[in-house]
């Protein structure tokens, strides 16, 4: 009997010493149960004050299995899953233990942690990475497009023909109130969300959406359209009423499709902004031709 309880403090002993050899980080993330990908602590805490760990350009395959680890002790484990960005390529969560890649592609994982607010993971495309949409240059082959999303009249919209920005133009119906951001898509790819930096408030009729924000346009009862303009920064603008001097987004207009040139285009991300080429020529968005 005493050697059984001498083996029950000596585990327990080892156990505890083993919970204390784990430190706050280094944090990353462990893919297949061997591969490590550090995330490196990123920037300021976020608006709820949670610090934030970055894993950037991920690259994952259909089946690749994801958990966090802490890798002053290689302890595993995974957290709740922010329902924004690039979460619905993956499936699991805190729950499960792991996420699972529905879709393949390069993904940012966004580690945010705190004990008072919650640990959240946040995960959206992968930025900076050379070949998916922003990604410094690399060839993008499909059909760029923003949709409106968020929800409406309680009603969680996802993106459709009927959601898809034409000409920088959208239709909505709210009967009693709709909480809208924007989604810009290129075929084959995650998409990049654009959302407010904060709340702005009931009354805002337009707002400033950027990348990884964190919130949306209130929009109440009426037949609306939506106005969605390129503010030429990197960030973009939801109106629900007309705004003078400013350029409508227009991923494809009319006269830039690509049979219309009399050789074939190829669509580009340069400096993270999308650009047309024709041969040696380089236009925008709108057909302007830049160089």
């Amino acid at each position: 009997m005493k050697k059984i309880l001498l083996w029950v403090v000596l585990m327990t002993m080892g156990m505890s010493a083993v919970q204390a050899a784990c430190e706050d980080g280094p944090y990353g993330l462990q893919i297949n149960g061997s591969e490590v990908v550090e995330a490196p602590k990123f920037g300021d805490p976020d608006p709820d004050g949670r610090k934030q760990y970055k894993a950037s350009c991920v690259d994952l395959k259909v089946g690749d299995e994801i958990k966090l680890i802490n890798l002053s002790c290689d302890e595993t484990w995974m957290i709740d899953i922010d329902q924004y960005g690039s979460y619905q390529s993956f499936e699991g969560g805190k729950e499960a233990g792991k996420l699972t890649c529905k879709v393949a592609g390069k993904y940012d994982f966004y580690i945010k942690l705190s004990m008072e607010k919650g640990d959240l993971l946040y995960i959206g495309p992968g930025e900076d990475c050379g070949s998916t949409p922003g990604g410094g240059g690399g060839t993008v082959e499909g059909n760029p497009r923003y949709y409106y999303k968020g929800s409406v009249d309680g009603d969680d919209v996802e993106p459709s023909d009927e959601t898809m920005f034409k000409h920088g133009k959208a239709a909505v119906t709210v009967y009693t109130e709709a909480y809208l951001f924007v989604l810009y898509q290129v075929d084959g790819y995650p998409g990049e969300q654009y959302m407010t930096d904060g709340w702005q408030g009931f009354e805002a009729t337009h707002v400033k959406l950027i990348k990884n924000g964190n919130n949306k346009l209130f929009v109440g009862p009426g037949e609306h359209t939506l106005y969605l303009y390129d503010n030429k920064d990197g960030s973009l603008e939801l109106s629900i009423e007309e705004l003078p001097g400013k350029e409508l987004v227009d991923p494809q207009p009319a006269g830039i499709e690509q049979t219309t040139f009399g050789e074939k285009a190829r669509k580009v991300f340069i400096d993270g902004q999308l650009r047309i080429v024709r041969g040696d020529k380089i236009f925008d968005v709108t057909g302007r031709q830049l160089y």
